[in-house]
């Protein structure tokens, strides 16, 4: 162990070069600021010690590598990621107790999410309709056959046409969400995944029409990507015996293998190109290039291939999505923002507001490996942590994202000029993200780096709060595009210092 004044004297080049943030630290322990310490010395970290007399171990060097050198670099380069290898028996949460204490809390106010009464019961079992006989929900949601089948029994007239608007999307929601707040999974899931794995249920019709191709790519993606990642995450709890098991392994990892980004590419169109950010961008605001190449279907994805590929000691699979992983990288710009979802015009911030949960999570899983994703170089030459801080910078001032939201003409039917006259306020409060999701999202950060935003984290999720604010903390950490809550995976595996 090193003592402090040695740290001091080693970092006096840093510390005349920056002015560190005031902070208050009256209220940290010992323990808090000695950890902070060793994770980043940074220079009001240290000087709070100096004052508490407190001899504090110095940070670890890092071990990994990093790609590239100062500047960009391509996201071919090797680097940290690709030395990291699949450990035997991985699982993601090494403190199961705590992982359980934080699913009893995952509640929400009785009447709030639509599952309580008979409504509640009848959007169950048409999701659980839907989420088996999906190739019927697709026909059903582009208007080829009016009805999939099903009782009506649980229905009131007056309720009829609310209930025909339970999508697969939605299904995928609310099993994210659900298979927190009851404390188990929905038990139609085991049901799903066997009539998946026997039937090749998640597949494309052929002769389809063609303006109907690219939902179906964008579904199936979907299904086999966000269903993976659940089944690796609850994977003890789905209740197979050994054969459905390896049907259901078998079957899911061979879909995960077989995703392309060009299957995902409208007709008439080309694929992103990660080798070159600028032409991508501009395809992308002419339509010439299709976003569904390198936006939300490749973050289901390569989230779903790592860690089915971790949990089932599948090494190509787990290769496989950090390929993509590093591609995805490549489409932040030098100043940190996603611009594929920036291109997205008026609903380019509600895009945008994923970018903290897709990083947290990997941020999140990658340690389990024992690598600090937030140490990790991207192509722009930025490190994740500076992109995550990026994203706290877009969420005070959404009006950051202008330089790309004025590309596109018009989004979903709003013109994109109208982005640039609405307040702050306005476009937070539609996307529904608040500090408290934000912070969340990015827990590891944030106690690394940005410990004076901890005011706005929960030590536990009981939903003791403002049923909006609940809500809109669970739409931005479980939902339809990942099931994976990552504050939850930080908690099961690391020690949470706010709550002492």
């Amino acid at each position: 162990m090193k003592l402090l004044h040695t740290m001091i004297i080693s970092s006096s080049i840093v510390l005349s070069a920056s002015t560190a943030m005031a902070q208050d630290f009256s209220n940290w322990s010992d323990k808090t600021v000695c950890r902070l310490i060793k994770n980043d010395n940074r220079s009001d970290y240290l000087e709070e010690a100096t004052r508490r007399g407190l001899n504090c171990e110095a940070p670890k060097q890092a071990k990994q590598k990093q790609s590239g050198s100062s500047g960009a670099s391509s996201w071919s380069t090797p680097d940290g990621l690709d030395e990291l290898t699949v450990p035997s028996n991985w699982v993601p949460y090494q403190n199961m107790s705590e992982f359980e204490e934080e699913r009893k809390g995952y509640k929400i106010y009785a009447g709030s999410t639509g599952f309580d009464g008979d409504y509640g019961a009848a959007i169950k079992e048409r999701c659980a309709t839907v989420m088996t006989q999906w190739r019927k929900a697709m026909k059903f949601e582009l208007g080829v056959i009016k009805e999939i089948d099903m009782s009506n029994s649980l229905l009131g007239e007056e309720k009829t046409d609310m209930y025909r608007q339970v999508t697969f999307g939605r299904c995928l929601g609310e099993m994210s969400a659900d298979s927190m707040r009851k404390g188990k999974i929905p038990e139609h899931l085991s049901t799903a995944l066997i009539h998946w794995a026997n039937n090749d249920e998640i597949s494309v019709p052929r002769n389809i029409k063609k303006n109907h191709q690219q939902h179906y790519y964008y579904q199936s993606t979907a299904a086999i990507a966000v269903m993976s990642a659940h089944y690796a995450i609850y994977y003890d709890e789905y209740p197979f015996n050994a054969e459905e098991r390896k049907a259901v392994n078998r079957y899911l990892t061979k879909k995960l293998k077989t995703l392309n980004p060009k299957y995902m590419v409208d007709d008439g169109r080309k694929e992103c190109n990660p080798n070159n950010l600028s032409r991508t961008v501009r395809g992308i605001s002419k339509y010439s290039i299709d976003p569904n190449a390198c936006g939300s279907s490749m973050w289901k994805a390569l989230v779903g291939q790592i860690v089915l590929g971790l949990r089932l000691g599948d090494e190509e699979l787990f290769k496989l999505g950090i390929k993509h992983t590093k591609m995805q990288l490549s489409y932040f710009d030098k100043d940190g923002i996603f611009t594929t979802w920036a291109n997205k015009g008026p609903n380019a911030f509600h895009y945008t507001a994923h970018v903290p949960q897709y990083l947290g999570v990997l941020t999140e899983i990658f340690h389990t490996l024992g690598y600090d994703f937030l140490a990790h170089k991207t192509p722009s030459g930025l490190l994740i942590k500076d992109i995550m801080g990026k994203q706290i910078d877009i969420y005070e001032d959404p009006q950051l994202l202008w330089k790309y939201v004025k590309l596109t003409k018009e989004y979903r039917g709003v013109r994109s000029s109208e982005y640039k006259k609405w307040s702050a306020n306005k476009i937070r409060r539609q996307s529904k993200v608040t500090y408290e999701s934000l912070v969340r999202n990015m827990a590891r950060y944030v106690d690394l780096y940005r410990p004076e935003l901890q005011k706005y984290a929960h030590c536990t999720f009981d939903y003791a709060f403002a049923n909006d604010l609940a809500l809109g903390i669970i739409d931005n950490s479980t939902n339809a595009f990942n099931p994976i809550d990552p504050y939850i995976m930080y908690k099961a595996n690391s020690e949470i210092a706010r709550c002492e």
